[in-house]
């Protein structure tokens, strides 16, 4: 037994991160909206709808951003994200629709 004991030891100092515990992080950190690519703008929102319809957001603690705006709720970052999706859809004119 001694023998056995002396080789773990022996091996856990050489390999120190081997043998060390693994820990997995709770914390979810998101891109800053208006930084987001064009194109990534509107599988994020898919991503993050599933993730919010699935339960698996409530797992986490959340950080994102939007332009030097910051927020905690994944919910306020799902927002942002919609309405940079509805900007970038808008060719800059009026409509009257725009406020049926």
């Amino acid at each position: 037994m001694a023998n056995l004991n002396a080789e773990y030891q022996a091996a856990t100092a050489a390999n120190p991160d081997f043998y060390r515990p693994k820990y997995e992080s709770n914390a979810m950190y998101e891109t800053n909206v208006a930084t987001l690519p064009e194109a990534e703008v509107q599988p994020r929102i898919e991503y993050i709808t599933n993730l919010i319809k699935s339960g698996e957001a409530d797992k986490y603690s959340f950080r994102a951003g939007n332009g030097e705006q910051t927020t905690t709720s994944i919910h306020q970052f799902l927002s942002w994200l919609q309405q940079r999706a509805q900007d970038l859809d808008s060719d800059g004119t009026y409509s009257p629709d725009m406020f049926k």
